[in-house]
This record gives C-alpha cells, sequence and structure tokens, in this order.
C-alpha cells in the first residue's frame, strides 16, 4: 500500500510539474453567462489550489466531529460521577461532632492559647520587620 501511494504521488507530481512548465495554451471557459480568457497552468493551479482546500476543510470538520464525541463521553461520564456522588452523600449519615462547643473538636487549640499541632501561626507567613527604603535622589 505504502509503494502505490508513493507511485501515485509521484506520478501526479510528474504531470504537475509538466501542466506547470508547459502550459501555456490559452483556454477559454464560461462560468454563469461570463467568459474567462486564462491559461491551461493557471486551471490547473485552481484545481489543485480547490483540491487543498477542500482536504483542508474536511480534516477540520472530522477533528471538530471527534472533539465534539469526546467532550461529549466526557460529559457523560461528569454526570454519572456527579449523580453517584450525591446518592453516596444522601445515603451516608450526618458526620460530625456531637455538640457545638469547640473544645469538643479534635482540631480545637488547646486552652492555652497556642496554635494546633500541625498549623503555622500568622508570624510564619508575614514578614512584619520594616524594609530599608534606599535614599532618594
Amino acid at each position: 500500500m505504502i509503494v502505490v501511494g508513493v507511485v501515485l504521488l509521484l506520478l501526479v507530481l510528474a504531470v504537475a510539474i509538466t501542466l506547470i512548465t508547459s502550459g501555456n495554451d490559452p483556454t477559454s471557459f464560461s462560468l454563469l453567462g461570463i467568459s474567462i480568457d486564462t491559461s491551461a497552468r493557471n486551471v490547473y493551479l485552481l484545481g489543485a489550489f480547490s483540491l487543498l482546500l477542500a482536504v483542508v476543510a474536511l480534516f477540520l470538520i472530522r477533528r471538530g466531529v471527534h472533539r465534539s464525541r469526546e467532550i461529549s463521553k466526557e460529559n457523560k461520564t461528569l454526570r454519572k460521577e456527579v449523580k453517584a456522588s450525591r446518592k453516596s452523600v444522601a445515603a451516608a449519615p450526618a458526620a460530625g461532632p456531637a455538640s457545638d462547643d469547640p473544645a469538643d473538636r479534635p482540631d480545637a487549640a488547646a486552652p492555652t492559647g497556642e496554635p494546633r499541632a500541625g498549623h503555622d501561626t500568622v508570624s510564619d507567613h508575614f514578614d512584619s520587620t520594616p524594609r530599608e527604603t534606599p535614599p532618594r535622589q
């Protein structure tokens, strides 16, 4: 298959080179009542350009359909996941402390005012020392 494709490409290339180099014969054609005078070379190049645009258009359409299908599949999967998570949340009992007293929570701060274990203090994040400013000139 690859060999046949390469041979066809070489054949097309040979025809294109022949038409471009020797296609100076004047040609006239009529389109919607308008007569157009041109050369065989220009007709060939216009056809080649039209084919190129058609191939690009088909590629873009194919790519768009593929992307749309992938997005649709992803949305369907996400909807199923959301539906399953809603069911599991609705079925799970409400978990939480028995009372609203902050001291009953396991992550509550110690009564001495010390920070909770594993938590940073504000001073760890902000430097409150003044910066030196350079003198103005």
